[in-house]
């Protein structure tokens, strides 16, 4: 006859009682013998007193595969540390916009529109910058502006006006791009393969001018060859001799003067006529070969800014125009137009 007990043997449970009280009332032998079999698990048993506080032999193949999982070769741990040094480099910020253009504002008048105001990146975004051609002072303000919003790593786009592979080869030593992120906005468009030939023989002219001045006076070689592509250069260069001629050289040279007048004349009246053509073609191929990762940079003469404004004002665009360039031809200022909402003033 077995009794009531509230202890059972250690083989079966090892806990206290009060770990499963509905267990411990009424308890007959076959209920504890079925306990037994219930709970007689292997148990962990404790060292002689002797090897306590000794640790085990370890486990030596555990430990080689182990650490054959978590090794790595060579060529993974270089793969490693490129990738590594990528994401360190793409960490790096682009100045916000209102710092950037608080800053440079020293430099250029600059006109945001309203997209580009409440952009959070300049992901996107397109930056128009006027030059005067051929000035080194606007390519290095503008490259330097550039270089702030730019980012290692991430997607860029560039525009270029024009049709000449020589512009986008020199903003690519310049800026050090891949020449595929460089556009022509112009190669395909036929009036301004009109316009350039107009150009070169205007430039014709006016050195044939250069030339009889310099025969005339003895003054040597071209100091402007290979240095200028446009005529106001050698414009300036013959005003700056003209009155040393004498009264027969000037007379031969009159002719040689209308007909270049008359030539220069027939050339601007064509830039204007086709500035609304061009302004409009090359929104049209910034609207649609932008990208959108990244920002978008385009270089135009200052005088196409107001024209692309006015076709680009719904995109995100920062419009640039250095105050150099503005304070010798007043009429590209980006005061007049829509309401500038980067600053206060320009």
């Amino acid at each position: 006859m077995y009794t009531n007990s509230t202890s059972y043997s250690s083989n079966c449970y090892s806990g206290t009682p009060e770990s499963f009280p509905n267990l411990l009332t009424n308890s007959t032998a076959p209920f504890s013998g079925q306990l037994c079999g219930i709970f007689n698990q292997p148990q962990i048993k404790s060292k002689p007193h002797k090897y306590r506080g000794l640790p085990d032999q370890p486990d030596r193949t555990g430990m080689r595969a182990r650490r054959a999982d978590s090794e790595m070769t060579i060529s993974q741990l270089r793969q490693r540390t490129v990738t590594d040094v990528k994401e360190k480099t793409l960490q790096k910020k682009v100045i916000k916009l209102p710092i950037f253009v608080d800053y440079f504002s020293k430099y250029f008048e600059i006109w945001l529109t309203s997209a580009a105001h409440f952009s959070k990146s300049n992901k996107g975004t397109i930056f128009i910058f006027g030059e005067k051609h051929d000035d080194p002072e606007s390519k290095k303000i503008i490259a330097s502006a550039m270089s702030v919003q730019r980012q290692d790593g991430v997607h860029e786009k560039f525009f270029m006006e024009g049709m000449f592979d020589d512009s986008c080869q020199l903003l690519v030593l310049g800026l050090k791009l891949r020449p595929e992120d460089c556009y022509l906005m112009e190669r395909d468009l036929e009036v301004f393969a009109k316009l350039d030939e107009k150009r070169d023989t205007v430039l014709r002219k006016v050195r044939e001018c250069a030339d009889f001045v310099r025969q005339e006076l003895a003054l040597g070689p071209d100091p402007l060859a290979g240095k200028v592509n446009y005529p106001s250069d050698y414009k300036e260069y013959i005003n700056q001799h003209l009155y040393k001629l004498s009264d027969e050289a000037r007379r031969e040279m009159d002719p040689m003067i209308d007909t270049y007048n008359k030539l220069e004349n027939e050339w601007t009246d064509f830039v204007q006529e086709t500035m609304p053509i061009r302004d409009r073609h090359m929104a049209e191929k910034i609207r649609v070969l932008r990208i959108n990762d990244g920002p978008n940079f385009a270089v135009v003469g200052a005088a196409h800014l107001k024209g692309l404004r006015e076709h680009l004002n719904d995109m995100s665009c920062v419009f640039m125009n250095p105050r150099h360039v503005v304070a010798e031809f007043p009429h590209t200022s980006l005061k007049e137009g829509p309401l500038n909402r980067g600053s206060k003033s320009l």
